[in-house]
Order: structure tokens, then sequence, then C-alpha cells
């Protein structure tokens, strides 16, 4: 079978490509050129799907390059191989999506098949309901609301254009009552909140910042009893300190142990006391066995993991207790071996970065009045 139409559409731009909806369904087989005389043609090849997946059925169409409305549309093979499939127009879809947009799609549905040249076009009701879901997508701004209110910032000339979040704000106030707070004499600490600590960097950069160990000495806790057992490299290495205390614990009863006799390890400010003059570090490290003895390392099998909690945070704290960035470097380097792998990735990564926010030597000698 050979069958060729010659189809022109005029100046209705929105039926140019109608001559793909002839409910067959066609994969693409290549493109080319011709030239008849002075006039060129652009030739397009499909073949359609056919049980065999032979080239049993095919399409050539030629578009002319004058007159993109003026085509020929070429069918060569036998008809009855193609596999068929309702296809709906795109000059139908756009008078459909042009009546969605004002009225139901049910009144839609029953003015296009009543009487309409192309009803038969049309799927079911369900097609003109997706199109009016189209629309409806179309209108929202997106999916995330403060970008929402951002792309409305542009259409609306009274709009604010500025906006600021709660910590940002507290620090404008503060620079605006007490500039005097940048003049590098003053220290903050903090319970390390990030929006705090960054909006406090940005409008007092000279603002030294430290960190609370009561908070530190939480993490650490946490660290141990809510990761799971079975799977520690995930479940406490790569969270960080947020995550660790949103984290769901499976062993229910170590954590109602945790919960119940947290306030005995909440001791920081007894140590900060005792080590404000930490000239003794060492003695107290021997004192608290620290360090590998023979009676340590048979206890140490036998240790549960709130034991080994409590542990590794006195050992924290005494290297914060050093007397000197060098000090704590040297100590680290023998406390960290009897560390377990999964812990020291989580003091490297979540502790070590901030150590000169932690570590008492960066406030000896500033002889600092507190306040709070």
């Amino acid at each position: 079978m050979s069958m060729m139409f010659r189809i022109d559409y005029g100046n209705n731009i929105k039926s140019f490509e109608d001559w793909k909806s002839d409910n067959y369904m066609w994969k693409w087989n290549g493109r080319g050129s011709m030239t008849i005389g002075d006039h060129t043609f652009k030739k397009l090849y499909q073949v359609a799907q056919t049980v065999s997946k032979e080239k049993e059925f095919e399409k050539h169409v030629y578009v002319s390059s004058k007159n993109p409305s003026d085509m020929v549309v070429h069918y060569i093979g036998d008809e009855q191989k193609g596999i068929q499939k309702l296809k709906t127009p795109k000059s139908v879809l756009n008078k459909i999506d042009l009546l969605v947009e004002t009225i139901t799609p049910a009144q839609v549905y029953r003015n296009l098949i009543s009487g309409n040249e192309n009803a038969d076009k049309i799927r079911n009701e369900q097609q003109i309901i997706s199109r009016r879901n189209l629309h409806l997508r179309k209108q929202k701004l997106s999916h995330d609301e403060l970008y929402n209110v951002y792309d409305m910032g542009f259409e609306l000339p009274n709009f604010v254009h500025s906006y600021s979040l709660l910590p940002n704000y507290l620090t404008e106030i503060m620079k605006t009552l007490c500039p005097e707070i940048d003049d590098g004499r003053c220290v903050i600490v903090t319970d390390n909140e990030k929006s705090f600590k960054n909006a406090f960097m940005f409008h007092f950069p000279n603002l030294r910042q430290y960190r609370y160990w009561n908070h530190l000495d939480k993490n650490i806790e946490r660290w141990f009893t809510k990761r799971r057992k079975k799977k520690p490299d995930n479940d406490g290495l790569n969270m960080n300190d947020d995550q660790i205390g949103e984290q769901v614990n499976d062993d229910e009863e170590e954590y109602e142990l945790y919960e119940n006799n947290f306030d005995e390890m909440d001791d920081t400010n007894e140590l900060f006391q005792t080590t404000t003059n930490h000239s003794n570090a060492q003695q107290q490290q021997q004192q608290l066995g620290i360090y590998n003895t023979d009676n340590y390392n048979s206890n140490r099998s036998k240790e549960t993991r709130r034991e080994k909690a409590r542990r590794y945070i006195q050992q924290i704290k005494l290297l914060l207790s050093s007397n000197s960035y060098d000090e704590y470097e040297q100590l680290l380097i023998e406390t960290e071996n009897q560390w377990e792998k999964q812990f020291k990735k989580y003091f490297h990564q979540w502790i070590k970065p901030d150590i000169h926010q932690l570590g008492l030597w960066q406030v000896d000698g500033l002889d600092l009045e507190w306040f709070s």
C-alpha cells in the first residue's frame, strides 16, 4: 500500500503538529532533506511499531522550508501491520487547555463530544480532568513556600523585598545598641546553634566564639546510647549533633536508663571549676585511669555503652583542659588509641573542627569577666 496526502494548515499554527496524531504508534527513524528545483523540503522518517518489529509500515513526511504549514505525508507498506493507538491532536489539546481555564472538566467534555468534529479524538473525561490539573499546576509558583514569596516579590511593586530570620534580627539589634561587642575584647559562649553562630560571625567578625561543654557531653552521650548496635558506621558516624539527638532509639531499656541518670553525667560546672587552674591535668588523667594500666584493660571489656560514654566524656574534658594546643595534640595521640574506630571518626568529624572554641587554653590568661 502506498498513500500520499498533502496537508496545508494555512495560518493555523496550532495545527502544525496534527499530522503526528494519525492513531498509529510510531517511532522516529531519521531525518534529512531533499531539493526539487529551487524548493527544499525537510524529510522526516517514521516507522510503525509492529508485532514483528520489522519495517512493514512506514511514514515519510516532507515539510516545505518556505512554508512550514505546507507538507506531504506519505504512507508506505501494510497498514494492517501497524498498532493502533488513539492520540489526541495537538490542536484539540490546545482547545481543551483554553476551555479548562474557566469551565469545569465535566462541562468541557460534554461540549466537545456533542456534535464536535473532533469528538472521536478525545479519549475520555479523565483526559479533560488531567489537562485541568496541568493548568492548576502551572499556576503554582513552586512547591517551595520560600521561593513562592521570593517570586512574588518581583511581581508586586509594594512587596517587602527583604526579610530576616530571628538570629539575624537579634544580632542586628545588638549591633545597633552595643557596637562595642565587636571591638575584639568580648567573647560569647554558645550551644553550637549554627544559625546564631553564623549571625554573630557575620555582624561581629571580631567577637570570639566559644562552646559550652555540657552540650558537647550530651551529644557524646546520645551518640553512644542512640546509635544502632548492628550498624554503628551508618547510624552514629554520619550524623551531625542535631541529627544524633533526633534519631529514634532502638534500645528502649538503655535509653530509659540514660534519661533517668543523665543528671549524674552533667558535672561540667564542677570539672570546669577544678580545671580552670589546670596545671594538674596530667595528674588527674592518671588518677582517672585514662592511660593503659593492667587493671584498666581487664575491666574495659566489661564496659556497657553508657559506662564507655562516661569514660570518653571524661577523656574529652581532660583533653580540653590542657594547658596549650600542643599539649592537647600530644595527649590526643595517647588518648585516642583507647577509642573505638567509630568514635575516632565522630571526634575528627564533629568535635575537632571546633576544638579552638572548646579548649580551655583559648581563654586562659584573657582575664575575662564572665556574665550571663
